[in-house]
Formats: C-alpha cells, sequence, structure tokens
C-alpha cells in the first residue's frame, strides 16, 4: 500500500502539481487523524478495530509519511509513559 516514496513537491513543480500535492497531504492527514484517533479510542493494541481506518491511511499517505507518523507516535507513547514513572518515582 501507500502511494510510494517521497513526499515533497519538486521546486520546479508547476502551481497545478502543487495543489495537486497540497489535496493530497491534507487527505493524508486527515487520514492519520482518523486512525490515530481510532487507536487513542480503542488502544494501540487493538489494531483490528481500527483496520479499516489504517488502510485509508496507507492508501492516501506516503510509505515514507506512514513510517514517520507512526514512529513518531510511539516515540510521542514512550515519552509519555517515560515521565509518568519518573513522575511516580519522585512521589515516592
Amino acid at each position: 500500500g501507500g502511494a510510494g516514496g517521497g513526499g515533497a513537491a519538486p521546486s520546479s513543480s508547476t502551481p497545478v502539481e502543487r495543489r495537486v500535492f497540497t489535496n493530497q497531504r491534507e487527505l493524508c492527514w486527515e487520514a492519520r487523524d482518523e486512525y490515530f484517533a481510532c487507536l487513542d479510542k480503542h488502544g494501540d493494541d487493538n489494531k483490528q478495530a481500527c483496520a479499516a481506518l489504517h488502510d485509508v491511511f496507507n492508501e492516501r499517505c506516503f510509505a515514507s509519511w506512514v513510517k514517520h507518523f507512526e514512529a513518531r507516535r510511539a516515540y510521542e507513547a514512550q515519552k509519555r509513559r517515560r515521565l509518568a514513572q519518573l513522575d511516580d518515582a519522585a512521589k515516592r
């Protein structure tokens, strides 16, 4: 799945190409937000509940963007867990 690699409109692109790219980016971000909201609701361990939204996310976004967004989500979750652990340790 995914719309391939890349992710940036070439600087030599025409105004029409830039508009198409901007629309694709907006569709990607919308799909990402819907998928991540589903994971927030159902839990990251329950990916099956969000499988259809995951498919749309993969269809609308470049593969490199999907990888980036998922890695960033995992990093942010790990950071929140670590901060919570430090906060708990400070309260003891």
